[in-house]
């Protein structure tokens, strides 16, 4: 399960991240989006189990700035994906 949503603490809020895909491979994840105006950041929160939100999460992966992110090790069920505006 994929869930996404935005995030901002300054400002106006972004929209959320479009054409959102994740692949697997042998023990990681490449996960890719649209650039989202406004953004300066990206954060991944990540689980083993679905339901994944900022509140109930394994691990984060945050301060991403690129639109295209691969990782290693994971095993999970579920990734929410937020971005940052700090203007």
């Amino acid at each position: 399960m994929l869930s996404f949503t935005v995030s901002t603490e300054l400002g106006i809020a972004p929209s959320a991240p479009t054409n959102v895909t994740a692949a697997g491979g042998d023990g990681q994840v490449s996960i890719s989006w649209d650039s989202v105006s406004g953004a300066t950041s990206y954060n991944i929160y990540w689980a083993t189990w679905s339901g994944v939100s900022k509140s109930d999460y394994e691990g984060e992966i945050g301060d991403i700035t690129e639109t295209l992110h691969t990782h290693t090790g994971l095993k999970w069920n579920g990734l929410l994906l937020c971005c940052d505006s700090r203007e």
